[in-house]
């Protein structure tokens, strides 16, 4: 979002045997750049597990008691009497199965269609952006088929139960050769997330159709055209994936995230998941460029409060912030400092400026955004929080000091 424009929507979409809780936090997180958008749906608020299994949990139960009874009558395992009871078990489940079976169905089109108006109210010609969770990845993957003209930016999933085997290239390209339908997708993986496990289980014994296991293992990677699809795995959550960052930034990606000691919902404990590796995905930034710069500018307004800008701690607490090269501190296609970054800037708007005055001002514009990025990274709230981007925090400050609003 730029000045006072629309913000862009970010539609959240929970699971089963849950109200949405974690959009408390995420709104938190989310509200100064953009406008969550909070998809919402009733029928799998209770029971979700149970509701979901019995799309054909108990048509295959009755299977496997016909199936014991058949085998038990030919090779006599058991007394007449157990395998009777076998029998009547099965043609009493079967009918059961059917039913809810049916129920399922008419319950998961009602939960689609509910989501699916929801994001239709969302859309208003610019793409979106989503974060879905568990249950809400597949309502999100079937949005995606049934809205042709809905189209996505970026998109996070968080405790994926889609199966390993979605094919990404094709689900990109769907509707349009020349348009992609969404642009990357971040698969967070996570490795101690029995609930995934458990859905792929479900799957593999029949009970319900079209879940897996993408949320602990990640999607596999098939062989696709260059130009439709570049899916790699992403070994450190902060770290951009060093293979298609520098060589291929114009393609649809699909990232897998590994999170090595993530559950199911462990990114709900607090804001600060959103806040750290959300947000700069959704700004198009490596999460990591995003926390080690708040960082820096954090350990450099202290050392200037408690030590004064004189200081030894200051100059190297400075030099840490200046002389770094962000991955959004770029001129001409090349990463440059910051400290270049916004002598190049100043220079830019004041040709007036000999290089002594360019960098004194880049001193201060230094300083000022150090203080305002503190301030937000300690929680400050309004405003303030809108100094979390990186290089907006910076061109704000360059724009206050060109306006005499800095010291």
């Amino acid at each position: 979002m730029r000045g006072d424009s629309k913000p862009s929507p970010v539609v959240l979409i929970h699971g089963i045997c849950s109200r949405g809780r974690w959009y408390d936090s995420a709104r938190r997180a989310l509200a100064p750049w953009y406008e969550p958008i909070e998809v919402r749906y009733k029928d799998y608020e209770r029971y979700g597990f149970f509701k979901v299994a019995s799309e054909l949990g108990g048509i295959v139960l009755s299977l496997f008691l016909l199936g014991t009874w058949f085998a038990a009558d030919r090779l006599s395992w058991w007394s007449p009497e157990v395998r009777s009871a076998t029998l009547v078990s099965s043609l009493a489940v079967l009918p059961v199965g059917i039913g809810l079976a049916i129920w399922e169905a008419v319950r998961r089109r009602r939960t689609g269609r509910a989501v699916q108006s929801q994001i239709e109210d969302a859309f208003a010609g610019r793409p979106l952006h989503a974060i879905a969770h568990s249950f809400g990845t597949l309502q999100f993957r079937k949005a995606l088929r049934r809205l042709p003209y809905v189209t996505y930016k970026r998109v996070i999933l968080c405790g994926c139960v889609l199966p390993r085997r979605v094919r990404w290239d094709k689900e990109v390209w769907r509707h349009s050769s020349n348009e992609p339908a969404l642009w990357l997708v971040r698969n967070e993986i996570g490795a101690k997330d029995w609930i995934v496990r458990l859905a792929w289980i479900a799957a593999w014994l029949r009970f319900v159709r079209g879940t897996g296991r993408a949320g602990q293992s990640g999607f596999w990677r098939f062989r696709a055209k260059l130009h439709r699809l570049v899916h790699h795995q992403v070994r450190e959550p902060l770290g951009p994936c060093v293979i298609c960052r520098p060589k291929l930034p114009k393609h649809p990606r699909v990232h897998d995230v590994q999170l090595d000691f993530y559950g199911h919902s462990s990114m709900f404990r607090s804001e600060k998941h959103a806040q750290a590796l959300w947000l700069p995905v959704l700004w198009g930034l490596d999460p990591g460029d995003a926390v080690h710069y708040g960082g820096k500018c954090a350990c450099l307004a202290d050392a200037d409060e408690d030590h004064g800008e004189d200081s030894d701690e200051f100059d190297e607490a400075y030099r840490a912030l200046a002389t770094q090269k962000w991955g959004w501190s770029r001129h001409r296609d090349r990463r440059i400092s910051l400290q270049e970054f916004v002598e190049l800037r100043l220079a830019l708007k004041r040709p007036d400026f000999s290089d002594d005055d360019v960098e004194s001002a880049a001193r201060t514009v230094i300083l000022a955004v150090a203080r305002r990025v503190r301030a937000a990274v300690d929680g400050g709230q309004g405003a303030i929080r809108r100094e979390l981007h990186p290089k907006r925090s910076v061109l704000n400050g360059i724009r206050d000091y060109l306006q005499g609003a800095l010291p």
